[in-house]
């Protein structure tokens, strides 16, 4: 069926027209060289339907997908301005920072730690016979909450002093230790 907006158009024009029409409209299936967007995809996947009950194929609302079929779909690839997603709930900036409004679920995290000076995760020993150690790290903020976890038995809890911004922090215990205690680390913020 012949779509209203044709209408006006010549028998051949209009023929023509009723065949490109899925390439050209949003509400189908576009396709740009080896770009394709599906609009009006009704043939959603299970684990979206589950989760997402409004994109059952049965709903008015479908599902909309990209799709690249030589590499990666790339968003913003000059680097020269921001992602917003859904509205400002997910921004992710030029230098690679992200704002998140909602929450996160992972399964696992990992931290990067190849640029030790900037390192926001690490190790640390306090030495026997000394009480503190200063851990050297640009990611220290006056809001950063710095957690210690001992690897070694211990006589006293690790509290974290002196916090310095874009410095240090140093890990103290009560009293010399008699032996290495040695410690994780984690900065957050």
């Amino acid at each position: 069926m012949l779509d209203p907006i044709y209408a006006h158009l010549p028998p051949r024009q209009a023929k023509n027209a009723l065949e490109l029409q899925p390439t050209f409209f949003l509400t189908r299936k576009v396709n740009l060289g080896l770009l394709s967007i599906d609009g009006l995809n009704t043939d959603c996947h299970p684990e979206q339907i589950n989760s997402h009950p409004e994109l059952d194929s049965g709903s008015a609302g479908g599902c909309a997908t990209i799709n690249t079929t030589t590499g990666p779909l790339k968003l913003q690839s000059d680097g020269l301005n921001s992602v917003d997603i859904l509205a400002g709930k997910v921004i992710i900036e030029p230098s690679g920072d992200m704002k998140i409004e909602g929450e996160i679920t992972i399964k696992k995290l990992n931290i990067d730690t190849t640029d030790v000076a900037s390192a926001s995760l690490g190790e640390g020993i306090i030495k026997a016979g000394e009480n503190k150690i200063i851990i050297n790290s640009k990611s220290v903020t006056s809001k950063s909450k710095i957690f210690v976890t001992p690897t070694s038995e211990v006589d006293s809890p690790l509290i974290v002093i002196d916090k310095k911004a874009q410095d240090s922090f140093t890990v103290k215990v009560k009293s010399p230790a008699s032996t290495d205690v040695k410690f994780d680390w984690w900065i957050i913020n």
